[in-house]
């Protein structure tokens, strides 16, 4: 639990000892700032080098499979994108041949089951019963005629609520067949192995033939350009890379701003080490191929309320993150209590969290020795 601090902002104060005239205990030194709203970039952290991570990325294939073909050899020059290699795909391309066939077979259906049926026929047997209930009327036709009238416009509405749900059955049979061709079409495309940038091939593995799988390189790339990035990334399904998305790489003596946008995501995730390679395409700045850099990469816009860095505080006993927020008591002096926060993004200066509404007043400045209890007291 914390304690409520009663301080004097920004001013040291000072209350005598009783038995001590001489020694005086001084509270913290803090400022304020007013709580905003306000919006910071969800960063991920990344490592790399400029033209490549340790100038060679190896590549594989994202499934196991036997190696069909292989298009380059040791010196190749190779733009982004350009087929590699590619595995034996015959099952592939038959589940994509089916799952086709199957949505051309579902699309019949439901076309079929749409034809309209039943309202010409729904409409007659209205007629026929208006006309049965005018002749038993006149005394010319029998009770019984209404009764069979009735019984033929009750079996034509059901045959029609059972032509619905055929059709709301196709409906669901041309949505599945088409994820069907959806995924059997993202599996063919793995059997392609492509450059996720341009440069030389310095390496050729494995031979026509073989067998792969996700933990074999096929081939290594050598990156030589300066206008291009490889950083390591850790996959985590909260904060999934895009194409696009702006990367600030900063070089290890932090001399360097460089900012770029992914260019490129690799297709495989290292074994050993759990990262992902991602290419950047450098936009503004320069630094030499090889060159460490670290990299901050924007996945999405976090918004909350805006507070500088040092608002924030880590309780060094309970691990929790918390601010410090400003009220009167009842003799008009200030005091802080403390609330627990969720930091939602944060940069060097700024940190956007929930927890605090904006317009409340937040220890910034001296925010830690809030976190220390009174003389004597406990936590």
């Amino acid at each position: 639990m914390y304690r409520s601090l009663a301080i004097l902002v920004l001013v040291l104060t000072a209350c005598s000892h009783a038995a001590s005239p001489h020694k005086a205990s001084a509270g913290p030194t803090v400022a304020m700032m007013v709580a905003r709203e306000g919006t910071l970039p969800r960063l991920v952290h990344a490592y790399g080098r400029i033209g490549g991570s340790g100038g060679r990325v190896q590549l594989a294939f994202a499934l196991a499979g036997t190696l069909r073909s292989l298009r380059v050899h040791p010196g190749d020059h190779v733009v982004a994108g350009a087929t590699i290699a590619t595995l034996d795909a015959a099952t592939q391309m038959a589940n994509v041949d089916a799952a086709s066939a199957d949505l051309v077979s579902a699309r019949a259906s439901l076309a079929s089951a749409r034809v309209d049926r039943t309202s010409a026929q729904l409409s007659l047997d209205e007629r026929a019963l208006a006309r049965a209930r005018t002749l038993v009327s006149a005394g010319v036709a029998a009770r019984k005629d209404v009764d069979v009238a009735k019984a033929q416009l009750a079996a034509d509405h059901a045959a029609a609520a059972s032509y619905r749900g055929q059709a709301a059955a196709a409906v669901g049979g041309v949505a599945g067949a088409a994820a069907r061709v959806r995924a059997a079409s993202a599996e063919l495309s793995r059997t392609s192995l492509r450059a996720p940038f341009s440069g030389v091939v310095s390496r050729v593995f494995l031979s026509p033939g073989m067998t792969v799988d996700p933990s074999t390189p096929v081939v290594a790339i050598v990156r030589g350009d300066a206008r291009e990035a490889s950083v390591q990334v850790a996959d985590d399904a909260n904060d999934p890379l895009r194409v696009g998305d702006p990367v600030t790489l900063t070089t290890s003596d932090g001399a360097t701003k460089l900012r770029g946008r992914i260019s490129g995501i690799g297709g495989g995730v290292d074994e050993v080490t759990q990262l992902r390679t991602v290419t950047v395409a450098i936009v503004q700045g320069h630094a030499a191929v090889g060159t460490a850099v670290d990299a901050e990469i924007a996945v999405a816009q976090a918004d909350g309320v805006l507070l500088t860095r040092d608002a924030v505080v880590e309780d060094p006993q309970s691990g929790e993150r918390v601010v410090f927020v400003a009220s009167k008591d009842a003799k008009g002096a200030t005091e802080f209590v403390a609330r627990r926060v969720r930091v939602l993004a944060e940069d060097g200066k700024h940190v956007v969290v929930a927890g605090v509404k904006p317009g409340e007043k937040i220890a910034t400045r001296g925010a830690f020795a809030l976190l220390a209890p009174p003389d004597g007291g406990d936590t």
